[in-house]
């Protein structure tokens, strides 16, 4: 497994009734319990260079995990 562009790969532990939003290039995984859909953000990200959709990962019935890619600095110590 490997992100689309360069970054971390995360994982998010995901509650029941908890949601998770990110871009949809960022998805990479999920357990089998979590769904997921897409959303639309709206005409002004139509224009804008995050696109115009995002996805929202949710669990129902259990907790699961959210693997995801992300450009942002890793929170850990080097």
């Amino acid at each position: 497994m490997a992100p689309s562009s360069p970054g971390d790969v995360r994982t998010f532990d995901l509650e029941p009734g908890q949601e998770l939003y990110m871009q949809g290039g960022a998805f990479m995984a999920c357990s089998p319990n979590v769904q997921y859909d897409t959303k639309f953000q709206g005409a002004k990200a139509l224009f804008s260079r995050e696109g115009a959709f995002f996805l929202r990962a949710y669990s129902e019935g259990g907790s699961g995990q959210v693997f995801y890619s992300s450009t942002e600095p890793s929170s850990r110590s080097k």
